[in-house]
């Protein structure tokens, strides 16, 4: 087993019952019970297919690493009401930025992420991390690269499977 999919394994077991559960977003895309695994699913399944496409030549258990860890933080930022509805933990990344999370999760279960692992998940946002918004404009992925990748599933998943009707809307 690849040194990815058993990080994706091992971390997996410490979260069960929110990768099952949570959902991607609160007020947003995969918002329903369940969403954030539908969502993980769907940022894998589009990576494969833009490398596969356009013939990028990107690892696949890259991609699948990438899709996972992309939005792993929000199983910690969100709780679940006695109702079976979710909220946003207060304050949660106050001391600490979601990526920094992720990293150093990772790195608890032995796997130090290469260059391009990080690079991906600090840059998955297109901008909207906490890390992107501290560089300047011209501190961009290269094209095809595996952070560009993952913005572009994570955006066809977020934005437009789930405009149609692919996720519950809020």
């Amino acid at each position: 087993m690849s040194y990815q999919l058993k990080l994706i394994h091992d971390l997996a077991l410490d979260y069960p019952y929110q990768i099952a559960n949570f959902p991607a977003s609160i007020k947003y895309h995969h918002n329903q019970r369940g969403g954030w695994g539908q969502h993980i699913g769907e940022v894998t399944k589009i990576m494969h297919n833009i490398n596969n496409v356009e013939c990028l030549g990107l690892n696949p258990d890259d991609c699948t690493l990438a899709a996972f860890l992309h939005d792993f933080a929000k199983l910690e930022s969100y709780k679940e009401l006695p109702d079976g509805t979710f909220d946003k933990l207060e304050n949660r990344w106050k001391l600490m930025d979601p990526e920094t999370w992720t990293v150093v999760k990772c790195a608890e279960k032995g796997v130090v992420l290469p260059e391009n692992q990080v690079n991906a998940l600090l840059m998955a946002e297109g901008g909207w991390s906490a890390f992107a918004r501290t560089t300047n404009r011209y501190c961009q992925p290269a094209s095809g690269s595996l952070a560009t990748v993952l913005h572009c599933a994570d955006m066809i998943s977020s934005q437009i499977l789930s405009n149609l009707g692919h996720a519950k809307a809020a």
